[in-house]
C-alpha cells in the first residue's frame, strides 16, 4: 500500500507461543548478511557505530574528536565496516563516550564545544 507505506507479507512461525496474536503488525529489518553465517553472539563483542561525518582522516590517520570536560580531544581510531552513513569503530573509542558528530573544518584539538 503506497499511501500507508506498507507491504503485506505472509510469515510462518515455526515454534509459536501463547503470546502470538493473529493479524498483528510487525517491523521488518532486512539483513545484509545471513544470520546463520554470522559468528555466534557469544563469540562477538559489542560494536560501536558512529556517523561517517564524525570521522576525519589527517596525515593517513583516522580520527574523531571526543568531548572531555567541554573540550574536543583529538582521538585516533581504527575503523571497520562502513554502512548506511555509519562507520564501525574497532579501536580507540569506548561505549558511552561523547563525540563531535559532525566535525567543522576549523576544529582543533582542545577547542571548546557546547
Amino acid at each position: 500500500n503506497y499511501a500507508k507505506a506498507t507491504v503485506q507479507a505472509k510469515v510462518r512461525i515455526e515454534e509459536p507461543d501463547e503470546h502470538l496474536r493473529v493479524d498483528g503488525a510487525a517491523q521488518v529489518q532486512f539483513l545484509s548478511q545471513d544470520p546463520r553465517e554470522a559468528p555466534a553472539a557469544s563469540q562477538t563483542r559489542p560494536t560501536i557505530w558512529i556517523p561517517t561525518a564524525a570521522v576525519q582522516t589527517e596525515a593517513g590517520e583516522t580520527i574523531v574528536y571526543v568531548v572531555v570536560d567541554s573540550k574536543a580531544k583529538r582521538t585516533p581510531i581504527r575503523t571497520g565496516r562502513n554502512q548506511s552513513g555509519q562507520v564501525e569503530v574497532l579501536q580507540g573509542l569506548s561505549d558511552g563516550q561523547t563525540i563531535v558528530a559532525k566535525i567543522p573544518e576549523a576544529m582543533k584539538d582542545g577547542q571548546r564545544v557546547r
